[in-house]
């Protein structure tokens, strides 16, 4: 018997050895439950000061993530019906909401309805499926089902309609800088604008439909498809700078955040496996899990808070900061 448990040990030993040199994992340094309601969509100011949430009952939220309070309420009746986008601007004053068909501008001090924007005529048999301030509260961004991207200034009352996408836009995001735009889109198109002539100034296709877009400093570009391209986009030159190699079916990545610094880029998966990579080699330096409280859990938004704190917002409510010096560069 003694004989058998010694064969077991050395059978095993290699393993608890392997289990020993695993990346680094980390844990959470604070947590909150800020909602155990519903979350329709949520965003992180840019600060990760503030948190906005829509909720499945058709009603807005803001909350102070310092002091851990309500700061203002939207209740359901204020809201066009079937409300599911939500957008903040970066210092939280302002929130767009949107149905398929309707935009709705808030300001958050006040709590007032700033104005609603019924774009049905435009849209057809479309419908909105991406909103993103640029300079709140006024101008932002549209995308739509049918591939339209809308620059909307309604203190002009100007609408610019350009369709450069042949299906779904499902990605806006703006550069730090706000002088530029990417779209992403169902088609594995991703559209650099022109933001004086609203034109497409570059674009790049990825094989498989978009699925995350991280815009960095110096014209640099994580994009992501549904299957296995992963690549560093230099949109400048319109030259790939580094890819990933990370294919495994159904593990695409939903979320994703790259450091100013260029050193290193944080990615999400469908659900709530958090990865960090280098990008000297474009290896992984670590992974770890966000908290999860259901099988439909996954992280709805993340901010990088100062140089090495990142803050989680999961689609349970959950916030969470993590501190990002454990993996090295």
């Amino acid at each position: 018997m003694k004989l058998n448990k010694t064969i077991i040990f050395i059978v095993l030993l290699p393993f608890l050895g392997a289990c020993q040199t695993e990346e680094p994992h980390i844990l959470a340094s604070n947590r909150w439950q800020i909602s155990e309601q519903v979350i329709v969509d949520g965003k992180l100011s840019d600060s990760g000061e503030f948190t906005s949430l829509l909720l499945s009952d058709n009603s807005l939220e803001l909350w102070n993530n310092q002091v851990r309070q309500k700061v203002s309420v939207w209740p359901n009746e204020q809201l066009v019906p079937n409300t599911v986008l939500l957008d903040m601007s970066d210092t939280a004053e302002y929130l767009l909401s949107a149905s398929d068909t309707v935009i709705q501008l808030w300001h958050t001090e006040s709590k007032e309805a700033l104005g609603m924007i019924d774009i049905s005529e435009h849209l057809g048999d479309a419908k909105i499926t991406q909103i993103r301030f640029w300079i709140s509260p006024h101008r932002f961004f549209i995308g739509t089902s049918s591939g339209d991207v809308i620059f909307a200034d309604t203190q002009n009352n100007t609408y610019r309609v350009n369709r450069h996408h042949s299906s779904e836009v499902v990605k806006l995001e703006l550069s730090k800088d706000k002088h530029t735009l990417y779209s992403g889109g169902n088609d594995g198109l991703v559209v650099k604008w022109d933001l004086v002539n609203y034109r497409p100034a570059v674009t790049k296709r990825l094989p498989f439909r978009i699925v995350s877009l991280a815009v960095g400093s110096n014209n640099i570009v994580f994009v992501s498809d549904a299957l296995k391209d992963h690549i560093l986009w230099n949109s400048e030159q319109d030259s790939v700078s580094g890819q990933i190699s990370h294919w495994k079916r159904f593990k695409w990545f939903r979320k994703a955040l790259l450091d100013p610094n260029q050193r290193w880029l944080v990615t999400s998966s469908p659900k709530t496996d958090m990865q960090i990579w280098s990008l000297d080699d474009m290896q992984m330096r670590g992974s770890w899990l966000v908290e999860t409280q259901s099988l439909g859990s996954s992280v709805q938004d993340m901010v990088l808070m100062n140089e090495h704190n990142l803050r989680t917002l999961t689609t349970d409510g959950v916030l969470q900061d993590w501190d990002l010096r454990s993996f090295h560069f």
